[in-house]
């Protein structure tokens, strides 16, 4: 398959636990980062599989990246650290056996992470699964119609997904997606909407299925009622940490805005990238002939009187986007420049001569600084997502 890999520190070390994980079947990166799903795929006595260890601080030791999960006696579950050493996976804790050798000496049963996934493994959403109390607007995903569903694995394992089955492409367009699809099959992270896998009802049907979504937006959710500021920043330093693995990537979110921002287990932020444009596994160009796409973008990539563009859409663009998701996220989603015409928030004087206002009582002043760097004109600035990363992190730490 073609590597998705990070466009710096690219090392034959990285390539090479790339090239193990990617054989392993019953690798689940972390796709089961919530416990609810691990139990629901953990049925019998020596179940198995692998997952990422949650890296949600820096410190973390790089040598200890992934976890073995079984389910033992009592329906226990045993979490087993696995490392990278002599050029394979071992377990550190079992005389330093390899991974398989660990497998086979306790018997386990290894449940594999599905992809090539068929219709009779899609059923209906689970009568125990609510519907989204935050819809989602399904006009922000024109490339198919979403709907939740359950993937079942098998008789006994099944987990809640999403269904974006993709409307209107030919057979040719739907074969280009698939192939898009089969290269971002582990692409993401935690704070990313990942694919689960393809299911092809027909040569002209087809969808992709994706992590459950529990609670749905992001925007919706902050518009219902006042929401603390101590879980705004949450989600702020949530989002900012899915872009920064974009940017590791090299990969451009053409779409960014507070509609991309949904809502999943315990109140944590994951960013669409899949769906936004029709006939597209993922946007690969900005469109300013959508005016609601042009509040969300930095002034360098709206027209000068004379239609040039100035720069293209980019992480510096990225990070424009970012601060105006913040604004519209601390001022109950509020759209930016909500009542001005077309004309006006295409207008790229316009746009620096008045930037938006941000209210102090709704907005701190540390995220009010973020805010207004982010969304600078000077994009020198902007910053870098990874300072404004540690940025939120060390504020939010203080707030503890």
């Amino acid at each position: 398959m073609d590597w998705i890999v990070p466009s710096t520190s690219v090392n034959q070390r990285m390539r090479r636990i790339e090239e193990i994980l990617d054989s392993i079947p019953y690798f689940f990166n972390s796709m089961l980062d919530d416990n609810n799903l691990q139990r629901r795929l953990l049925v019998e006595l020596g179940d198995c599989f692998l997952i990422s260890c949650p890296k949600l601080k820096e410190e973390m030791n790089p040598e200890s990246n992934w976890y073995l999960i079984i389910l033992e006696t009592n329906e226990t579950i045993l979490k087993v650290k696995v490392t990278y050493r002599d050029k394979t996976l071992k377990i550190p804790n079992d005389k330093n056996a390899t991974l398989y050798q660990y497998i086979k000496t306790h018997s386990l049963k290894t449940i594999e992470r599905p992809w090539i996934i068929i219709p009779q493994q899609l059923t209906k959403k689970m009568a125990s699964i609510p519907q989204h109390a935050f819809p989602i607007n399904d006009a922000i995903f024109p490339l198919g119609t979403l709907s939740q569903k359950t993937l079942n694995f098998d008789s006994k394992r099944w987990i809640p997904v999403t269904e974006l089955n993709i409307t209107d492409c030919s057979i040719n367009e739907l074969e280009y997606l698939i192939s898009g699809a089969e290269k971002r099959r582990r692409f993401g992270s935690i704070r990313i909407w990942r694919l689960w896998g393809i299911c092809k009802y027909e040569p002209g049907n087809v969808s992709l299925i994706l992590e459950d979504i529990i609670y749905g937006s992001v925007a919706d959710f902050v518009r219902t009622s006042p929401r603390s500021q101590d879980q705004q920043c949450k989600f702020a330093m949530q989002i900012v940490d899915g872009l920064r693995n974009l940017e590791k990537y090299s990969f451009i979110h053409y779409r960014l805005s507070i509609d991309v921002c949904l809502l999943t287990y315990n109140y944590n932020v994951k960013i669409a990238i899949y769906g936004l444009t029709a006939g597209e596994l993922y946007p690969t160009y900005i469109d300013l002939d959508d005016i609601d796409q042009c509040r969300w973008l930095p002034p360098e990539c709206l027209p000068n009187s004379d239609g040039t563009i100035t720069a293209p859409y980019n992480t510096s663009g990225m990070i424009y986007s970012f601060g105006i998701i913040l604004w519209s996220m601390f001022h109950g989603g509020a759209l930016p420049f909500e009542d001005e015409p077309a004309a006006n928030i295409r207008n790229r004087r316009y746009r620096i001569e008045n930037p938006l206002y941000i209210e102090p009582e709704l907005v701190p002043n540390e995220i009010r600084n973020v805010i207004l760097s982010c969304s600078s004109e000077d994009i020198a600035t902007r910053g870098r997502l990874k300072s404004i990363k540690i940025y939120l992190r060390n504020y939010s730490s203080l707030k503890i």
